[in-house]
């Protein structure tokens, strides 16, 4: 495992261990690392109406990503974003969408699926 990739997982909050934990406790398996890695997502806005900053799972994370690559191009990794501090909320959203965000963020996108605040 990579410095950046231990640094990163250090971050993970405790929460997040915690519901891994309830969701495999019927089973009785630990989580797997892909069940348990989780991506930053940075907030967004101020006041009232503010999404903070939060996370979500990698999967979630690599399928906004395959969406920015399609319009963007492959020039920055998943990694490398999630390593930046992660996509926007709402570009993340508009993203996993299918819109391209040279149009701009769609404000009424469905909520991102599995994030969490920090």
């Amino acid at each position: 495992m990579s410095p950046e990739q231990r640094a990163y997982k250090s971050r993970s909050s405790a929460a997040d261990a915690q519901d891994m934990k309830h969701n495999n406790a019927f089973t009785g398996e630990a989580p797997t690392e892909a069940q348990a890695r989780r991506a930053p997502v940075q907030g967004e806005g101020r006041g009232a109406g503010a999404t903070p900053p939060g996370t979500i799972p990698w999967d979630v994370h690599v399928r906004v990503w395959e969406q920015y690559a399609r319009w963007f191009g492959p020039g920055q990794s998943a990694e490398w974003i999630a390593r930046r501090g992660g996509f926007g909320y709402r570009e993340a959203q508009t993203l996993l969408a299918g819109r391209n965000l040279a149009r701009g963020v769609w404000a009424d996108a469905p909520p991102l699926e599995g994030w969490k605040p920090r």
